[in-house]
């Protein structure tokens, strides 16, 4: 589909559907197909590394179109990394790459004129900075590694990264310190322009709160628990969590509050939803909940009281994590917006975790008397696999792959097996059989993708 048809199609819809350009906030409803944009790109240009930018266009506007045809599809959640947005300088003439993004609205915009009498279907919005910041942001802020080498070396006060191996969700090294002033700035300005985009089209309804974060927008950073322990590219071993600690103690000194503590993870995550509140309006902000992905440290941290539900194994993290919550949900903050928590990563296995899906259902549950979008909070959870494709992994309550706490008795997977297919039928935990199947009733299908054909 040529830019030009894709515009025109936009504005056709804009045209005729006035209606749902209204005061009240649009809403997400229903399930919405993930499209995670630069694995998508990378698969394309790895299996033809000549691949042109309209026979990727070409190759979006059939992907979305295959999404939009599900009949159970709400609508597409556009997941992609701010530098594949944004991939120069706001200065430059060509700061801002919208082709995959307006693609997909106007493959939805072609949909709901060709199904006028069906629900329309929208967009979601998951814009990652973190990690995926663009690479002339980086080049601008100095580094805060020589905090870590031994001896230590001072870095300029205005450092604002820090390099992180192994993080559990990948996509990259360099991290972009949440408080950084360059950092907020320029995530802003991008923000802005999106809003500036989109935000008036009625196929736009929510979007992610994002920012002080590392490859999603889920309040998740390196820490002990989901990276590398200890880090060793400093030459001296040393834990994520204590970088964090010498992080803390360069940029607040003399600030006991914010000394051990997630008490600076917890103010940008206040500043980043006031600002999107600011940025953003008639639309949905998604707060996605975690919590247990920021630094827990040993001091003791208090839960707001009225979600210590949401934390049934109180710990720092989790109680960093239902403060900012207990901001976003205030009604006077968010600006002209509706709101939604959300739990990432949904599996059977994870029921019962802090502020997991049942943390979702109760806060939803505890708000929908109200009527104002900004007091009512809408619930979601996305899935951690395909629900259809990955059936075991989603809906076994024991973890699938095991891990080290749950391995069954004469379970040993294989190192040269990296895919669930490959993995024995003994390593299948039994909570994730039916009634009367055993281990011992698959063995003879040896391996697990083999059960499947067979069962």
């Amino acid at each position: 589909m040529s830019f030009s048809i894709r515009h025109a199609l936009v504005l056709s819809f804009l045209a005729l559907a006035p209606a749902l350009v209204a005061q009240v906030p649009r809403r997400p409803r229903g399930i919405y197909a993930v499209v995670r944009i630069e694995d998508y790109v990378n698969q394309q240009q790895n299996a033809n590394p000549s691949i042109t930018q309209a026979q990727l266009d070409s190759y979006f506007d059939t992907l979305y179109q295959g999404f939009l045809a599900n009949p159970a599809v709400s609508g597409l959640t556009l997941q992609v990394g701010w530098r594949i947005l944004n991939p120069n300088p706001p200065t430059s003439s060509n700061s801002y790459f919208w082709n995959y993004v307006d693609d997909a609205f106007a493959a939805v915009a072609a949909w709901n004129i060709q199904n006028s009498t069906q629900a329309p279907k929208t967009i979601q919005f998951i814009v990652s900075p973190g990690f995926s910041s663009p690479q002339w942001l980086l080049d601008q802020l100095p580094s805060c590694d020589g905090l870590f080498q031994t001896p230590a070396q001072t870095p300029p006060s205005t450092c604002g990264t820090a390099t992180f191996l192994g993080f559990s969700e990948g996509n990259g090294t360099v991290l972009p310190l949440p408080w950084n002033p360059v950092y907020k700035s320029a995530w802003q300005t991008f923000l802005t322009a999106l809003a500036a985009r989109y935000g008036s089209n009625p196929a736009f309804v929510s979007i992610d709160i994002g920012g002080p974060t590392a490859a999603s927008t889920e309040m998740i950073l390196p820490t002990d628990k989901t990276s590398n322990n200890p880090q060793t590219q400093f030459g001296v071993d040393i834990s994520p969590n204590d970088m964090w600690s010498l992080l803390l103690a360069f940029h607040y000194p003399g600030m006991a509050a914010y000394q051990n503590t997630d008490q600076a993870f917890i103010d940008e995550w206040d500043n980043a939803i006031d600002m999107f509140g600011q940025v953003f309006s008639g639309v949905t902000l998604t707060a996605p909940m975690t919590a247990d992905g920021l630094p827990n440290f040993s001091q003791k941290f208090t839960i707001p009281p009225a979600f210590t539900a949401y934390c049934p194994s109180p710990t720092m993290h989790c109680a960093a994590a239902t403060t900012v919550l207990s901001h976003f949900v205030e009604p006077t903050v968010g600006g002209a917006n509706a709101k939604e928590a959300m739990t990432a990563g949904m599996e059977a296995a994870r029921v019962g975790l802090d502020l997991s899906v049942p943390g979702t259902k109760l806060l939803t549950g505890s708000t929908a008397q109200f009527t104002a979008p900004s007091a009512q909070i809408l619930g979601g959870a996305q899935f951690d696999m395909s629900f259809s494709m990955d059936t075991l992994e989603e809906g076994c309550a024991s973890t699938f792959p095991p891990g080290p706490g749950d391995t069954p008795t004469g379970c040993s997977i294989p190192s040269t097996c990296t895919t669930d297919a490959c993995i024995p039928v003994v390593c299948i935990p039994q909570a994730c059989l039916a009634p009367g199947v055993t281990p011992a009733t698959l063995a003879s299908y040896t391996k697990f993708a083999k059960s499947l054909r067979r069962t």
